[in-house]
C-alpha cells in the first residue's frame, strides 16, 4: 500500500512541522474505512440473519477496511493526491 492511507484525512498547512509518527486525528485510511462502515450500516439489514452481533460487526469492520484499502490503491494507481 502506498502512503496515501497514512496521510492525514484533513491535512493542515502547519502540520508539516510535526515529528514523524505524530498525528492530528484520523488517517485517510481510517476516515475512508469509517465512511464505508457508515454506508454499510445505513444500508439496512444484512442477509446473514443467523450471525451473532459480534460476528456481524466484525465482518462489517473487515469489509470497511477492505473498501478503504481498495480506494487507497485506486488513488495510488491514478496518481490522485488526497
Amino acid at each position: 500500500m502506498s502512503d496515501h492511507g497514512d496521510r492525514p484525512a484533513f491535512p493542515l498547512a502547519w502540520a508539516n512541522t510535526l515529528e514523524a509518527g505524530e498525528g492530528l486525528g484520523l488517517s485517510a485510511r481510517e476516515y475512508f474505512a469509517a465512511k464505508a462502515m457508515q454506508g454499510i450500516l445505513a444500508s439496512g439489514p444484512t442477509a446473514d440473519r443467523d450471525a451473532t452481533i459480534p460476528h456481524l460487526l466484525s465482518t462489517i469492520a473487515n469489509m470497511s477496511v477492505l473498501a478503504a484499502d481498495a480506494l487507497i490503491a485506486a488513488l495510488a494507481r491514478t496518481g490522485t493526491e488526497g
